[in-house]
C-alpha cells in the first residue's frame, strides 16, 4: 500500500521526467502543485462525507485518481507566473489555456440520501 507522501513523490517523479530539462525547472514549487492536486481532489470528492477509511481513500488517489493529480499538478506547474490568466501572447508566442476545472470534471462528491 502506498502512502500519501509516497504517492506525492511518484507523481512528482513522473513530472519531473517530463519538466526538468526547462532551464527554469523548480522542483520545490513542482511538489507543492503536487501536493494542492492531492487536495484538491480529496476536497471536491468529499471523504468526509463518506464511509471510507483512510486506506481506501489512498488506494483510489492511487489508482482511479492518478492521472487526474497528475493532469493538474502539470497544469498548476505549467502556469506558474500567469496564474489567473486565460491568455497570452508575447514575442509572436501565444497561449490560451483551457478552464482548470475541466481536469476536475472525473471527479465527483459522495452525496447523503435522507
Amino acid at each position: 500500500m502506498v502512502d500519501i507522501s509516497e504517492l506525492k513523490t511518484q507523481i512528482a517523479n513522473l513530472l519531473m521526467a517530463e519538466l526538468d530539462e526547462d532551464d527554469n525547472f523548480n522542483p520545490n514549487i513542482l511538489l507543492s502543485k503536487v501536493e494542492l492536486a492531492i487536495r484538491d481532489v480529496m476536497a471536491k470528492r468529499e471523504y468526509g462525507n463518506s464511509h471510507y477509511t483512510d486506506a481506501k481513500i489512498l488506494e483510489e488517489l492511487s489508482t482511479r485518481y492518478f492521472s487526474t493529480i497528475t493532469n493538474l499538478a502539470r497544469y498548476d506547474y505549467n502556469q506558474t507566473g500567469a496564474e489567473g490568466q486565460k491568455n497570452h501572447s508575447e514575442n509572436s508566442v501565444s497561449r490560451t489555456w483551457y478552464d482548470r476545472n475541466k481536469l476536475l470534471s472525473d471527479v465527483h462528491a459522495f452525496v447523503k440520501i435522507f
